[in-house]
């Protein structure tokens, strides 16, 4: 009997291109609420360290400018990612990056009101940086200069959390890889036992560790 190796859905081997370093036009097409993650930093190997649950957002972006070919669908624009603890306290990099993006510091108590959904689309200039790794990142975010063009989003918006009704969720997890909708999945799952056991432990971070995000940054994320 023959053993043939299937063939994986189209979606889920999407090919991912990396962006080249250097600072791009791009505009956000995906906001996703990833839930909480198990974070572990190897501070002092002579103590124990206890993994810290996080509950991150991530950003996608896509960059007009750096394209690749797709066997299937030709010429398309590269993507790129960057994931946040989803803090808006004053030195939070969240919250520093989306003043940067919009020109404009959050007023006093605006950070409990701003609507993240009204960046999905928006354009914006990111800073790509390679590490040590090869690992590409986002540095920063910041604003497009007045009268510069952003060609209009080629992939179609991914808006996902925990507060979209389920036919939503449903629609833009169709719009995911298999990976990706996997870990979103395990996320909200943690973020929803946490809920069940003690709701007020999952608010929004105010004032976490300030080495916490910095340490992030160096963090191998996929």
């Amino acid at each position: 009997m023959a053993f043939y190796i299937p063939k994986p859905d189209s979606q889920d081997q999407k090919i991912y291109e990396k962006v080249d370093a250097g600072t791009w036009l791009a505009r956000c097409y995906s906001i996703v609420d990833l839930g909480l993650i198990e974070v572990n930093f190897n501070k002092n190997d002579d103590k124990e360290n206890k993994p810290t649950l996080k509950r991150f957002v991530e950003f996608g972006f896509e960059v007009p400018d750096q394209t690749f070919e797709d066997p299937e669908k030709g010429i398309l624009p590269k993507t790129i990612f960057r994931k946040f603890t989803q803090s808006l306290y004053e030195k939070a990099h969240l919250r520093l990056n989306i003043e940067s993006w919009l020109s404009k510091k959050l007023l006093p108590g605006q950070e409990w009101s701003f609507d993240i959904e009204s960046l999905l689309g928006k354009p914006c200039l990111i800073s790509v940086i390679e590490k040590d790794s090869g690992w590409r990142d986002i540095a920063t975010i910041s604003a497009v200069p007045e009268g510069m063009p952003v060609p209009e989003l080629y992939n179609r918006n991914i808006l996902f959390n925990a507060s979209m009704d389920q036919e939503e969720k449903e629609l833009n997890l169709a719009l995911m890889t298999e990976n990706k909708r996997k870990r979103v999945l395990e996320g909200h799952e943690k973020l929803n036992q946490l809920l069940n056991k003690k709701p007020e432990s999952v608010a929004i971070d105010v004032k976490p560790n300030k080495s916490f995000e910095q340490e992030l940054d160096d963090l191998p994320w996929s």
